[in-house]
């Protein structure tokens, strides 16, 4: 092999481990949600899946280890540029009379950022709910000859706060029915998006999961689809996390009438916000 061609190679290896890293770091979170130490994996529920929360591992977050002297995770600063990180080099960095770990700033002496974390009030808002439907019109006809219509009904619970906007909870359900019953139903799906952008996002890091479902039936006059999630924010330098766990149920009829509902707003006719 020559030298070139080695070099190429090398190349390419190191884009594509970028690739994975900032994937990663900034990439959607839709397909899985993360799971807090303690707290029982829930399944993300399909339509016709048994839906019950079943405990299954946990996931034990991890400390950086300290080495002495005061520098930092690895043993060097964090800002590559020689000397103790601001937690631990015996000086008031931020100006508030607090050195070090006596600063609430600092979650480590291996920190390099001593001044306070925003208040609670600066990342977390008043919850808010939109929903929207599209009909489909006939679709066919049933065994015994009535016509069968179908509706799509969705749904986005978000919260407003750190930087805009914290994250949105969706939920998307399509029905049929034929006048009487409600004949089938799919499309039933239910995610979690952040809209923390980065490099924020790495401060304060969202985890969620689907806490808890109830899939709708068919053959019934009246069923309904109902989600709950887990959503949460743990800031990397405060010993707290905020957590919010918002619902979201569409009832669905065999008239093609739906109520949409969520855990800020209730009752709205046919999912018309």
């Amino acid at each position: 092999m020559n030298w070139t061609r080695a070099v190429r190679i090398a190349a390419l290896a190191a884009i594509a481990t970028l690739a994975v890293v900032l994937g990663i770091v900034v990439g959607g979170n839709r397909a899985s949600a993360s799971v807090s130490a303690g707290d029982p994996l829930m399944p993300v529920c399909n339509p016709g899946e048994d839906c019950t929360p079943t405990q299954t591992t946990t996931t034990t977050p991890t400390t950086p280890t300290t080495t002495p002297g005061g520098t930092g995770p690895t043993g060097t600063n964090p800002t590559g540029g020689g000397g103790n990180p601001q937690c631990s080099d015996g000086r008031d960095n931020d100006g508030d009379s607090l050195v070090d770990m006596t600063d609430p700033g600092c979650s480590g002496d291996w920190d390099n950022d001593e001044s306070n974390d925003p208040p609670l009030s600066a990342f977390v808002g008043t919850g808010e709910t939109q929903f929207a439907r599209l009909d489909e019109g006939v679709v066919g006809v049933d065994s015994g000859g009535a016509a069968v219509r179908c509706a799509r009904v969705g749904a986005e619970r978000y919260e407003r706060g750190f930087a805009t906007k914290g994250w949105s909870y969706y939920m998307t359900l399509r029905w049929c029915w034929n006048g009487r019953v409600v004949t089938s139903w799919s499309s039933w799906d239910k995610w979690v998006v952040d809209h923390i952008p980065f490099p924020l996002s790495i401060i304060y890091p969202l985890d969620w999961q689907i806490s808890s479902v109830t899939p709708p039936g068919t053959g019934v006059a009246q069923t309904s689809a109902f989600a709950q999630a887990k959503v949460q924010i743990c800031p990397i330098k405060l010993p707290v996390c905020y957590r919010w766990f918002p619902w979201l149920r569409f009832t669905i009829d065999g008239q093609g009438h739906a109520l949409c509902e969520s855990d800020v707003s209730r009752s709205i006719p046919d999912c018309k916000a």
